[in-house]
């Protein structure tokens, strides 16, 4: 009776220190690889749990409800539903400052690798865990450090740098930073770099940031460069804008740019003005043009308008109208309208045009009729006219054929 009443409390205590593990027969052991060493025959997932960062993630399965927004957290079930790394919304339920590794385990290989935050919902499916307690950190590094290198899958791999990833402590970073600066499987090196750069402090950053400029690999350097956003550093800015104008390869350059207008926003636009101003590859300024216009608010479509009316370059103008064609909340017709009346490059007129087929009906129609009848270029009018028969609109199809019959 009393070895009873000792098994239930046991597995009680499970309950409530190890997260919210359910519908498992939990085993309990001592020494990390010691237990993968028992368990080398055969099949098993051992479980642990160890500190993290508090309130860097929320990693857990989530319901959400648009937007991103997170309703409540659902269980995961083992094997089946790894988590999702949530930096955003937090949960009352769920204990940020712990994380439950899991390893599945097959014949002495990991061949996957879950984590989760203390108190997430895990459902076992009724599997058998072997929850291995009193795991340090150093002891979960060593040995997530050797699944990453002896992996046979890519699950067990990617998990586990993930996980090395999600450990307080200096010897992870240590990790990260081998694995990003070595000459290892490309697709392992650039998710090390995104992770050092979130996770390593100020050293991550320098990591990220030598890496985008120097190393010789254009893929690890394109991921070196979409890192440096992930960083919370504040010379992210100072970072992106010195590899946009200096960096010898053009596709880094661009690389650069894409991501100051989308990391920077308004703050990007002056530095993207002056970037079309010098550079002298075409794809980079054609890059900066996008970033403008992916922009929101009024000051990139103010941006915008004064590219297309006062540009120098043919191309440039002609890329400013597409996006403004492209730009949903304001009335941009008018603007449109004036390149398309004004401009002295027929192919600009006719960008013009087609950026005004892009625009909501109601506003488009209007102003591609009045072109498609009264334009002094006959290519302007045939473009309306070309642009108000792809539209699927009574007023369209009436105008096309009174003016056709005229």
């Amino acid at each position: 009776m009393k070895s009873r009443f000792f098994a239930v409390l046991l597995l009680g205590f499970a309950a409530i220190a190890f997260g919210g593990l359910e519908n498992a027969n939990v085993v309990h052991h001592n020494g990390l690889p010691a237990t993968m060493q028992a368990l080398r025959a055969g099949e098993a997932w051992i479980a642990y749990q160890v500190p993290t960062p508090s309130s860097r993630y929320v990693m857990c399965c989530m319901d959400w409800l648009g937007h991103g927004k997170v309703v409540a957290a659902k269980s995961c079930h083992l094997g089946s539903s790894p988590s999702s790394f949530n930096g955003g919304d937090h949960i009352a339920s769920i204990d940020t400052s712990t994380m439950i590794v899991a390893l599945h385990q097959e014949n002495g290989a990991v061949r996957d690798v879950e984590v989760y935050s203390g108190g997430c919902p895990i459902d076992a499916g009724g599997k058998t865990v072997h929850v291995v307690d009193n795991v340090s950190v150093d002891e979960s590094l060593r040995v997530l450090d050797g699944v990453v290198g002896h992996a046979e899958q890519h699950r067990g791999r990617d998990g586990a740098l993930n996980a090395i990833a999600m450990h307080d402590s200096p010897r992870a970073v240590q990790i990260l930073e081998r694995i990003a600066t070595g000459n290892g499987d490309r697709a392992l090196r650039g998710q090390a770099v995104f992770w050092i750069a979130q996770t390593g402090g100020r050293h991550g950053f320098e990591v990220a940031r030598r890496l985008a400029n120097d190393d010789p690999d254009r893929e690890i350097r394109k991921k070196a460069v979409f890192a440096l956003t992930q960083s919370s550093d504040a010379g992210v800015f100072d970072a992106l804008t010195a590899i946009a104008r200096n960096h010898a390869d053009a596709d880094t350059r661009s690389d650069a740019i894409f991501w100051l207008g989308q990391h920077e926003g308004e703050k990007a636009l002056p530095f993207l003005r002056e970037r079309l101003q010098h550079e002298s590859d075409r794809g980079v300024r054609e890059k900066a043009i996008f970033a403008i216009g992916q922009v929101p608010g009024d000051e990139a479509v103010k941006a915008l308008i004064d590219l297309a009316r006062h540009d120098a370059d043919t191309h440039t103008r002609k890329q400013a109208l597409f996006w403004l064609g492209q730009k949903a909340e304001r009335r941009l017709a008018s603007v449109l309208r004036d390149s398309a009346e004004r401009d002295p490059n027929s192919e600009v007129r006719e960008a013009a045009v087609f950026a005004i087929s892009q625009r909501p009906h109601d506003e488009a129609i209007p102003v591609l009729i009045d072109l498609a009848r009264s334009h002094r270029d006959p290519a302007v009018r045939k473009k309306a006219i070309f642009w108000l028969s792809q539209m699927d609109d009574p007023r369209a199809v009436a105008a096309i054929e009174k003016i056709l019959l005229q």
